[in-house]
């Protein structure tokens, strides 16, 4: 088999070179009504997170011994067609492993976000603004995860 690739070109639209990492960028409490809130940027990929919670769960959610994690992306056709029930299950499983679930029995931390523009990095800015929503919020974690976009 022949592996054939392709040239990059010397500047990209965004005008980074082949080998420069996209500009970010992360605002704490851009959010007044949450417990907490970030809006992060990877270049033209905007993402605002809200968190809300641990509260009280309903009586089905209460179950069990650890908090649960909810994930709910607002708007999903309004900007590009990339989001779908995978991402927001691949986000949900990351963030679960990330917090520390026992701390908070039978509580509900939700965490939403809004995707704001999409330039190929919105998965990665998207966990990246939920986890500094989460800090913001001041729920404990077992690590700080980031999300990075590269392509090979």
């Amino acid at each position: 088999p022949v592996l054939r690739t392709r040239a990059m070109p010397a500047e990209r639209s965004d005008r980074r070179e082949a080998s420069q990492l996209r500009a970010m960028e992360c605002e704490l409490r851009p959010l007044n009504q949450a417990d907490g809130s970030a809006r992060f940027n990877f270049s033209r990929s905007s993402v605002l997170a809200g968190v809300h919670g641990p509260r009280e769960g309903k009586y089905s959610q209460k179950e069990s011994g650890e908090s649960i994690v909810v994930v709910n992306f607002g708007a999903k056709g309004a900007v590009g067609s990339g989001w779908d029930r995978g991402n927001e299950a691949v986000l949900r499983e990351c963030l679960e492993a990330m917090v520390m679930r026992s701390h908070n029995p039978m509580c509900v931390i939700d965490v939403t976000l809004q995707p704001m523009c999409d330039d190929g990095a919105q998965l990665a800015a998207s966990v990246n603004a939920a986890v500094a929503a989460l800090i913001d919020a001041g729920v404990a974690l077992r690590f700080v995860g980031v999300g990075v976009c590269c392509a090979v």
